[in-house]
């Protein structure tokens, strides 16, 4: 939720590499995961912004992903400046795009994905590239997820059904980075933000009454094939 997130300086990076640092150690925490900086990325109104997209593991045997084409753009609350600010208050709501650093009564911490093609990626020119940055955030993904879940042990149980949550952003060249994939993430009824509501109703529904129900029947019927052929 934002939370615990702070953008280190260079000094403090480079005292953490060196392997001393132990007073900058102990000001940054000593369970941390340090991420290099997006120092250029893509903005919408001014202001920073990622993705916020969701995969569903539908089978680990084989591996089958499902990329849900329908997340939405959540964005920083203020314009985006390299400057680093004496208030980290205010400077977290320059590089901060979670929903935590928005009142949640003003319905402005997101916008879906059709919102951000009209914006930034209108016209032919515009769907082409955004055509192009689709595939970018599908092969990133798909190489994300078969790093870590390709290299399991083998497991009996076929079908999966795990959704994960995926944030991205998107530097000023279109090309995406990851930046967190989330095991649990909240599919809610985006109180405050009608525009998280229009992405997670259909999104849940679509997983429960179409894609699983369709892949068990897929998946059963293979078995069934696999198992004549042996006795075959």
């Amino acid at each position: 939720d934002g939370h615990g997130v702070r953008r280190a300086s260079g000094e403090e990076v480079r005292a953490l590499a060196a392997g001393g640092g132990k007073m900058v150690a102990r000001r940054l925490g000593t369970e941390l995961v340090v991420q290099r900086y997006v120092d250029d990325p893509l903005l919408w109104d001014g202001k920073k912004f990622d993705l916020r997209l969701y995969v569903l593991v539908a089978s680990m045997q084989p591996l089958r992903l499902y990329l849900y084409r329908q997340g939405y753009a959540r964005l920083a609350p203020m314009n985006y400046t390299t400057a680093h600010g004496k208030n980290r208050t205010l400077d977290r709501k320059v590089h901060i795009t979670n929903r935590s650093q928005h009142n949640k009564k003003t319905g402005r911490c997101a916008k879906t994905l059709d919102d951000l093609q009209k914006a930034l990626f209108d016209g032919v020119a515009g769907r082409k590239a955004w055509k192009v940055l689709w595939g970018r955030i599908e092969e990133l993904l798909r190489r994300s997820f078969l790093a870590v879940l390709g290299s399991m042990p083998r497991l009996e149980e076929r079908l999966c059904g795990k959704v994960y949550g995926v944030d991205v952003i998107i530097d000023a060249q279109q090309w995406p980075h990851l930046l967190e994939v989330n095991r649990a993430p909240a599919i809610d009824s985006g109180i405050g933000c009608p525009e998280i509501r229009e992405v997670h109703e259909p999104l849940a529904r679509d997983i429960l009454e179409v894609l699983l129900p369709g892949h068990a029947a897929a998946a059963t019927a293979d078995s069934a094939a696999a198992a004549r052929r042996r006795v075959g």
